[in-house]
């Protein structure tokens, strides 16, 4: 299905805690008569306010070489870095010159670290080793021998 050049693009959202990197990926499609190659360069990125913060963004494939009609996907991976605030949305434009003159809106959020609960709040409990329990080994009964015996032999007299 094709998108039509009217519609805005889709926003790619990319989420991660700080200190790690998110991920995110997008179609290209070369719908021209010749082979297309661009290496993809992406905007600065800036929060609703227009506050700017730099972000490391990696490409892979960081140059996109399309035959006509061909197609890929492109991963974009985002390092979330800790001087981002949490569930603010900074947003940058990725462009692929030559190959489209569409824009790729793009949005790096820090999601807020998960909490668990402190040794303070669940109790001393929380803090301390849950101890395992020693395995279980069933055993299967012993199956009844199986021996066979040797009819005796007639004793021998002498006599």
């Amino acid at each position: 299905m094709h998108r039509d050049p009217a519609d805005p693009p889709t926003t790619i959202l990319i989420k991660a805690e700080a200190g790690r990197d998110g991920i995110g990926v997008f179609l290209v499609e070369n719908r021209g008569p010749a082979p297309v190659s661009a290496e993809a360069t992406i905007s600065r990125f800036a929060d609703s306010a227009g506050r700017e913060v730099r972000l490391e963004v990696r490409f892979e494939p960081p140059v996109v070489a399309l035959a006509p009609g061909e197609q890929t996907v492109v991963r974009v991976a985002a390092s979330v870095e800790e001087s981002l605030e949490p569930g603010v949305r900074y947003l940058a434009t990725v462009t692929l010159p030559g190959v489209s003159e569409i824009g790729i809106p793009l949005a790096v959020r820090r999601r807020p670290p998960i909490v668990s609960a402190s040794p303070e709040v669940a109790g001393p409990a929380a803090s301390e080793p849950t101890p395992s329990r020693p395995r279980r080994t069933v055993k299967k009964p012993a199956e009844p021998a199986t021996t066979r015996r040797r009819p005796r032999k007639a004793a021998r007299n002498g006599t």
